[in-house]
């Protein structure tokens, strides 16, 4: 006869396998939220562990192209960096600009892509974060990738 406390044992270390397993599948490519802020949207989506974006709309609802997209790249050329790119995606002549704490870059409004590589040592002591202002309407805060491995 199996005690309970045996069993108790069993049923917890198959729940931690399953939960194990579970954890090992999630991936960041599974997150992406869409939010409208006045008339505009935004969608931040963590495309990889290092590859991050925040994509904006100029209506409501993230479907089709959007018209900007603010990038952030970590762990920049194997360095203890990260990159953010401001990639103007139409050419509508309206520019936008991507901001951390410490930088920020824009773009002209018409296809253009600009870029700025930001050190460990110049955001530490400041917010880990990034975001868009387009239209005059700032996205909200996300998280930059990683600097390093």
């Amino acid at each position: 006869m199996v005690s309970p406390i045996r069993k108790l044992c069993k049923v917890l270390a198959g729940l931690a396998i399953v939960t194990a397993s579970t954890l090992a599948v999630a991936s960041p490519a599974q997150a992406a939220t869409c939010y409208n802020k006045g008339n505009y949207s935004f969608k931040y989506t963590q495309h990889s562990t290092f590859f991050y974006t925040i994509d904006g709309w100029g209506a409501n609802g993230c479907s089709g192209t959007s018209s900007v997209r603010g990038e952030a790249y970590g762990n920049y050329n194997n360095q203890n960096a990260v990159r953010i790119v401001a990639h103007d995606v139409r050419c509508d002549n309206y520019g936008f600009t991507v901001y951390t704490h410490v930088r920020s870059v824009a773009s002209t409004g018409c296809g253009t892509t600009s870029g700025s590589t930001i050190t460990f040592s110049q955001i530490r002591g400041y917010p880990y974060n990034f975001w868009i202002n387009f239209h005059g309407v700032n996205s909200n805060a996300h998280t930059l990738p990683p600097m390093a491995p």
